[in-house]
């Protein structure tokens, strides 16, 4: 039997787009698990009405309180009746013979103790591109978690996985925290061994919708530090060989974090000792030299960002350092971002000393327009800045 596991936290609004692609399986040997993981927006009531319409498949309903989806894997996994773990998210929906297909092909690989699950494609909705890219294989390969780049299987892919190995790979759980990469689990899996059969087949669609994990990476790590560390010691370990990509993992978490614990807690969360924190503190210092001196250099009081994505929270943590009022940012998708006052480049900007273009890649055209509408500012950027955030 299998269990399609959805984990879900108020989506209640969107869930049901799932629940019409259960409906629409070619077959139905399978028991709907949903966690609610501490929803507030009625989704139980929602999920009693469907009970009640006794669909072609059974419907468990479980309310945990809000600890994140690792840790409702976790419990789903301890509760699950099939020994097929399929989750599928509730922004998710599954294409019409995508039970079926693992109905049949799940079965030969089932004995094999080598062996953890199969999995298949994402498409970002129906009949669209396939989402990390079109696969380098035809049919199926076998292949541990850790070596499916070079098979072409970036991205999000279907996690089918015999019930049996969640509960042997639980998620560390860290108090007070509700997200880890599910990275972590994965990469332990995949070390042991324990391979995936890579399908050419897609089973899944869905995009990624505003208040999802993936649209909120960055900002989940840093209110789940224990979380993030662990992920950043999983890949140093297993998936990172060279030193520059050991280098930025840790010190992302570094100016993230290195006012918040000491460098005691930060070596012990990185797993490093102290030459390699001091290396991380020195790039940190030169930085901020660097970013003080243009500042100085071009008597900078009032200063605006333009682009307000990822890069330009990480600047905030040098500017905050340097004592640095922001006095707005300037984004096209300005009603979206939770950073006040910002502005819609169209709008009448206020006058500023100075503007950050904080895009790593951006055209000289970007840079003439800013100066065509704020004459008197100077203009500079992050990519000037000896590849500040490469």
């Amino acid at each position: 039997m299998i269990t399609v596991f959805t984990p879900v936290y108020n989506r209640k609004y969107i869930i049901k787009q799932l629940y019409d692609s259960l409906l629409r399986q070619t077959c139905y040997d399978f028991e709907w698990l949903v966690v609610d993981d501490g929803s507030t927006d009625g989704l139980e009531t929602l999920i009693n009405e469907w009970q009640e319409q006794k669909p072609p498949f059974p419907i468990v309903y479980r309310y945990v309180e809000n600890g994140g989806k690792h840790r409702a894997i976790n419990f789903g996994a301890k509760i699950a009746k099939g020994e097929i773990f399929f989750i599928v998210d509730s922004d998710d929906c599954l294409t019409e013979d995508a039970i079926e297909f693992v109905a049949v092909e799940f079965p030969k690989i089932m004995e094999d103790p080598t062996f953890a699950g199969i999995s298949g494609l994402k498409c970002t909705e129906k009949d669209g591109p396939i989402i990390g890219g079109v696969p380098i294989f035809n049919n199926y390969v076998d292949a541990t978690n850790l070596e499916r780049v070079q098979y072409g299987l970036q991205g999000d892919k279907a996690a089918i996985y015999k019930t049996a190995v969640w509960k042997k790979y639980p998620f560390p759980e860290y108090k007070g925290e509700n997200f880890l990469s599910e990275g972590v689990t994965l990469n332990e899996i995949a070390q042991e061994g324990l391979k995936i059969r890579w399908y050419h087949k897609i089973l899944y669609y869905g995009n990624y919708i505003e208040d999802g994990l993936t649209k909120n990476i960055f900002e989940k790590r840093i209110e789940n530090p224990q979380g993030w560390a662990a992920n950043i010691v999983s890949n140093v370990k297993y998936v990172y060989y060279d030193k520059e990509s050991i280098f930025k993992e840790r010190y992302l978490f570094f100016e993230c974090m290195h006012k918040r614990y000491s460098q005691e807690r930060i070596c012990e969360l990185l797993e490093i000792d102290d030459n390699e924190y001091y290396y991380l503190r020195n790039k940190w210092d030169h930085l901020l030299d660097a970013i003080d001196f243009i500042l100085k250099q071009h008597q900078t009081v009032s200063l605006a960002l333009y682009g307000m994505g990822m890069n330009a929270k990480r600047l905030m943590q040098y500017l905050d350092d340097l004592g640095v009022n922001i006095q707005y940012g300037i984004d096209k998708n300005y009603k979206q971002i939770s950073f006040q006052p910002t502005y819609d480049f169209a709008m009448q900007l206020p006058a500023v000393d100075s503007i950050c273009i904080t895009m790593r890649e951006y055209t000289p055209e970007v840079r003439k327009a800013l100066q065509n509408k704020l004459p008197d500012s100077y203009i500079w950027s992050l990519a000037e800045l000896d590849n500040i955030f490469k």
